[in-house]
C-alpha cells in the first residue's frame, strides 16, 4: 500500500507515468501536454484508444470543487476518441460522482496504489 500524503500532483503524474511506461512501453505518454486550449495532466496514446487523466490532490481540497466538473465535460467533448479519468483524493459528493457516471468519466476515489489505478484504467479499458 502507498502512502500519497507527501506527492504533490507534479511527482504523482510523474510516478504514475513511470510505472505505466515500464509496463506499457509501446504507449505514449505525455504529461502536462497542451492539446489546444487543454492541458491535462497525463494524455496516453496507445494506438486504439487514448487516456486522458486528471489528477486531484487532497492536498489541495478537502471536497472537490465543482468547476472540476466543468473541466471533465470540457475534456470529453474535446477529446472524443478518449476515455476521461479522474484520479482524486478528495471527498466527492454523490451529484457530482453520479454525473460523471453519466458521463462515462472513471472515477478512481483515494486509491491505495499506483497498482490499483493502473488496474482501473487498462482493464475498465480492456478489449
Amino acid at each position: 500500500m502507498k502512502n500519497f500524503e507527501n506527492y504533490d500532483e507534479l511527482n504523482f503524474v510523474r510516478e504514475l507515468s513511470q510505472k505505466i511506461k515500464n509496463l506499457y512501453p509501446n504507449y505514449i505518454l505525455k504529461q502536462e501536454y497542451k492539446i489546444g486550449r487543454y492541458r491535462p495532466d497525463l494524455y496516453i496514446e496507445n494506438g486504439l484508444k487514448n487516456f486522458v487523466i486528471e489528477v486531484k490532490m487532497h492536498k489541495n481540497y478537502s471536497s472537490l470543487p465543482f468547476s472540476t466538473l466543468i473541466q471533465l465535460e470540457d475534456y470529453k467533448n474535446s477529446f472524443l476518441n478518449a476515455q476521461i479519468i479522474l484520479i482524486s483524493f478528495s471527498h466527492i459528493n454523490i451529484m457530482m460522482s453520479n454525473k460523471m457516471r453519466e458521463m462515462d468519466i472513471l472515477n478512481i476515489n483515494n486509491p491505495s496504489s499506483f497498482d490499483e489505478i493502473i488496474n482501473k484504467i487498462f482493464n475498465k479499458n480492456a478489449t
